[in-house]
Formats: structure tokens, sequence, C-alpha cells
């Protein structure tokens, strides 16, 4: 780069300066995105026929990684893969940096330099990860990421790039420009965090009533007044935040040579979705062609934050969106933390996941179904729930129409890779060892083994290095009864604080079956 005032290399070099700073000054504590990990991608790929990396020996690049919570749970789960995280913020590879060493990972690697810096020294990519990054970068540099994932994305590779869309997110551009007119001028985070919060507080007590601008400031209030203080400082005053329609996205991707293959949810490219009527109105007016279709989904229903994979334009005549139940092969199921399967008449069923509701009649189809929840939140293969020689070719026909509808309708996550974990604790609980390590070192989250956030209360973090599958549960009540009767910990119930000791044995017991049980649901006990 030249020397400032020297031209437009020079801008560049100076917003990313600013950048660098504003996050080493307020570091983003990146969480684990169970859509964008690797096997996510490569499932939904496959649904669409085509072919993608194996996650456990992949290569991945994630771009703007912040402090690696999204790829350092993935490297833990394949060690047989290779992650390279980059950020302009020295601060928070600094974080990631530390978090690696004590798990001990050695098939990852965090580098403190720009995009724009990277060329044929670096290698190609299997997966490529553009996070909350596109929207928020000069357009230079944005055109410099596109280069950059055209060049770096191996042959077979898939990007995701999320971004901010309009038309849909201009309304919340409201509460950006009113943000940055209240507090943009204040110096210290602590106090335009302060201010913020005060100005969410009076917007959605005084906001204007039965008004568009009121109601989506009185609800934009009340979702982003319990984010944590860093989502605040970067979201609302970032030097840049620009978003883009999605045919000026897909136009910047064409020029290096990249095409569309889908959204991370297969659901958001189906217009039939969202209702019947609307998907005739977008079919009509797109001409059913893939690019206007999806544009025209966005004006339609409103959409505001797209999370995109892209392809090298070759590739796209071979993409298959028919969607064909026998894609289902070789993928394996997870259950959303919504979905509910009730018995009916008959040995069917009634799924249901949020405001979809579907009745299953047929009775094999319907224990199959209660076979993925009493599976989870470990994942189910149509091979595992179907066999052969346990049912008819009818009956697994049946059985892969019905999943694929679930999971076109989002009721059911696809992955490329088993996830394997136990639902039930077993004589000596154990947890998997990233979160043991997470909880023993005081972090308030960590990452299951399905790519989700966790939370680690203060008890959770005592208890999560105990259970290391060398000791049983009288031994860890134990433990924690003599923590509280030596005054260390305060045992309560209904009545105030208990000291008895047999009471407090008893209601140390049932606090560790609680956590022992959060923590077998979240996907976190290993065999």
């Amino acid at each position: 780069m030249t020397d400032a005032g020297a031209g437009p290399d020079a801008a560049i070099q100076a917003s990313l300066n600013r950048t660098a700073e504003q996050y080493d000054a307020v570091p983003y504590t990146a969480i684990p995105f169970s859509r964008l990990q690797p096997s996510r991608l490569g499932a939904v790929a496959g649904l669409l026929g085509m072919k993608a990396a194996p996650a456990a020996t992949a290569r991945t690049l994630e771009i703007g990684c912040a402090t690696g919570g999204h790829i350092i749970p993935l490297a833990a789960r394949c060690p047989g893969a290779q992650f390279v995280g980059l950020d302009v913020s020295a601060a928070q590879i600094a974080q990631a940096n530390e978090r690696v060493a004590r798990l001990g990972l050695k098939n990852i690697e965090f580098q403190a330099r720009s995009l724009t810096e990277l060329g044929p020294a670096d290698g190609v990519f299997d997966y490529i990860v553009c996070h909350g990054v596109y929207s928020w970068i000069p357009q230079a540099v944005r055109e410099a990421l596109m280069r950059v994932v055209g060049e770096r994305l191996s042959p077979e590779g898939i990007a995701v790039i999320s971004f901010n869309v309009l038309p849909g997110w201009r309304l919340f551009q409201v509460v950006r420009d009113s943000m940055i007119l209240h507090a943009g001028e204040i110096d210290s985070h602590e106090q335009r965090s302060a201010q913020t919060r005060r100005l969410f507080d009076l917007m959605e007590k005084h906001g204007a009533p039965d008004s568009t601008y009121g109601g989506v400031w009185r609800r934009e209030a009340r979702r982003m007044a319990d984010l944590p203080n860093f989502y605040l400082a970067h979201e609302l005053f970032e030097e840049n935040n620009t978003p883009c329609t999605f045919r000026d996205f897909m136009k910047e991707a064409g020029r290096n040579g990249l095409a569309y293959l889908g959204e991370t949810r297969p659901l958001g490219n189906i217009p039939e979705n969202s209702s019947e009527g609307r998907a005739a109105i977008i079919r009509e007016l797109s001409g059913n062609e893939l690019l206007a279709t999806e544009q025209y989904i966005d004006i339609v229903t409103g959409r505001t934050f797209r999370e995109s994979l892209l392809i090298h334009a070759n590739r796209a005549p071979l993409v298959d969106r028919s969607l064909d139940d026998s894609r289902l092969d070789g993928l394996h199921l997870l259950t959303t933390a919504t979905l509910e399967v009730k018995d009916a008449p008959g040995g069917g069923c009634t799924v249901r996941d949020g405001d979809t509701e579907i009745d299953v009649n047929d009775p094999f189809v319907a224990s199959r179904l209660r076979a993925i929840m009493a599976r989870s939140p470990a994942s189910s293969s149509l091979d595992e729930l179907a066999p052969a020689g346990a049912c008819t070719a009818e009956q697994r026909e049946n059985l892969a129409s019905v999943l694929m509808n679930f999971v076109c309708r989002g009721m059911l996550d696809v992955t490329s890779e088993a996830v394997v974990c136990q639902n039930r604790a077993g004589d000596r609980p154990r947890v998997w060892p990233l979160a043991a390590s997470d909880a023993a070192a005081r972090l308030d989250r960590t990452a299951t083994l399905r790519h989700t956030l966790f939370d680690l209360t203060p008890f959770a973090q005592f208890v999560a290095p105990l259970l290391d599958g060398e000791h049983g549960r009288a031994e860890i009540v134990e433990r924690l009864a003599a923590d509280a009767l030596a005054g260390k910990t305060t045992m309560r119930d209904a009545k105030g604080p208990v000291t008895d000791p047999a009471r407090v044995r008893e209601l140390c017991g049932t606090m560790l079956d609680r956590q022992i049980e959060a923590l077998a649901a979240a996907g976190l006990l290993v065999g």
C-alpha cells in the first residue's frame, strides 16, 4: 500500500486500519454458526446434486474470523481437516490463539491480516466462510473479496457470504441513522453503549404509535436491547454498513467467475414455503428464471439478510434443483430446537415446528419420526431409520419423501457428517473435551457437537470439567456438597439457605442431574 493521500489504495488501507482499531478496542466475540459449518454447506450442495469435499478432511478459510468462535470448535471436531482464520484485528487473533493453545489444536492457524493480501501462496480452500463482513467493508474491498473467493476456491469448493439485503433491510436503516445522530460522536465505547440502550428504551416506550417508523423502531429496540455491547458497537457504529440487492451481489460474483448455488437454509429458495399466492406472483414476475426468482423473493417477502452459497461458474450447469428424495442417501438429519412429534390415533403422528403443523398418517413413517426424536440431539440417517431388510422399498421411499418435505420446510436440518453424541448420561458421564476446557477456563459460552451455542453458567463452569468419564455421580455430588458445607458455595431451597448435610447433598444431586440433562439435550455428552 502507498502512503496516505497517495491514491485509492491508501484510502482502502486507511479504512482497514480504522476497522482494525475498532475491533482491537471492542473485540467481537465470535460464536459457532451451525448453518455455516462445512458439513452443513456440503449437505445443501448434496441436496442440489453437487459434489463437495468431505468436511472431515477439507481445507476451510474463514474471512473475518474475529476471536475464532466459529472455526475453533470445528477444528476440535475434525482433526483431519485444516482451518485458517483471517482478521484485521490483532487483538482478536490473539484471543483466538490463546484458546487454540489451551485446547492443544494443531490443525488451525490464525492470521492478523487483510483479505486483500490473500494470494497464490495461500493455496486453495474447499470451503470459504465470510460472515458479517461483506456489508461492512468499502466497495473496493468488496470487489477484492469476490476476486479472492474466485481465485482461492478449490474446483469443487463452496463459499458462503452473508450480507444485508435490499430492499427489505432499508427499514432497519432508521435505527442505525438515529443511533449515529444520537451517540456517534461519543468516543467512549462504554458511554456510547449506555446512550444506545437509553435511546432503545425511550423509543420502545415513546416511538410514534400506529406508524411504520414507530413499529420498526419498537421491534428493533426489543430485539437489540438484550444484545451485548460489542454487537451494538459493530452493528450500529461501523464506518461502513452498506446493504445491497441480491442482483448487484450476483453481478459482482459473476464478474469473478462465480455462480449462485443457494442459501444455507433450503427453505429460503422455495417460494411456495411463503404461500401459494406469493409463489405464483414470484414465479410470474420472474419468468421462473433463477436469479430473477431470488430477487423477487426478496421484494415480496422483505427478506433482510442472506447467507448465499457460491460455486465456480463452470459448475452451474451441473446443479439440479429438483430436490429428488434420493438425495437424502448419505446425508444425516438433525431436529430443530422447536420440533415436536405428537402421537395421533391409528399409529400416526402430528409434527409441529413453530406455526407449521403436518399430520403423518403412515404408521411406519410416524414410527421413524419418533425414532429421530429419540436419537436427538444426535443425527439420524435414512439407512439408520430404514435399514435394508427391515422395511419394504415402498416404506423407505415414503419415508424419504416425507423427510425431504420436512427438510424443504426447514423442519429438519441436513449435514454431510454424522453428529455423534449421547442423550443419556450413564454412570460416568463425559463432556466433550472442548466444552470441558472452556468451562474450566471460565468462558461464558462454548460450542456443542451440533455446532450450536451453549451458555456456561457458573455452575456449569464448575461441573463440566468434573464430567470426565472417570467420576461417578456420587463422587461429584460429594464434591459439590463438600464445597457447600465448607462455605465456598451456598445452597438454597424455598425456605432459604440450607446447612443440613443430608439436605445439602439432596440439593446438590438435583442440581447436578438437571445440569447433566441440559448438557445431554444440547449435544455435549460423548461416549
